[in-house]
């Protein structure tokens, strides 16, 4: 997981944070527009405030939350979007948002890309 990587999480700390990106991942997978989604974004939020608690690498919260819910809908609605959309929302989380190296994500279009 990037994000435990990223910040150094050890593995007894990760089940926790891995509940809350579950409950928005179940309140994400049962919207259909926008705005449904969005009501996935406290728990990513919530998420993101544990990993920051408890990891050791400073990053703002809120920005990757929103960021990665942006990915998750580009991902979802990719039929309405240019495949350069999905790279892009998949490749802003981990830059913008924990500031991963270039190095971290060397392979995102091929990730991005995959049905």
């Amino acid at each position: 997981m990037l994000i435990a990587e990223s910040c150094k999480l050890t593995s007894a700390r990760q089940p926790n944070a891995s509940t809350l990106v579950a409950a928005s991942a179940f309140v994400f997978k049962d919207g259909e527009k926008r705005s449904d989604y969005e009501r996935a974004l406290p728990d990513l939020m919530d998420y993101y405030s544990t990993i920051r608690r408890i990891g050791d690498v400073p990053f703002h919260v809120e920005e990757a939350a929103r960021l990665k819910l942006e990915w998750w809908i580009v991902q979802r609605e990719r039929q309405s979007h240019d495949s350069g959309d999905l790279v892009t929302a998949l490749a802003n989380w981990p830059r913008k948002s924990i500031r991963c190296p270039p190095a971290a994500f060397t392979n995102i279009r091929s990730i991005a890309l995959k049905p």
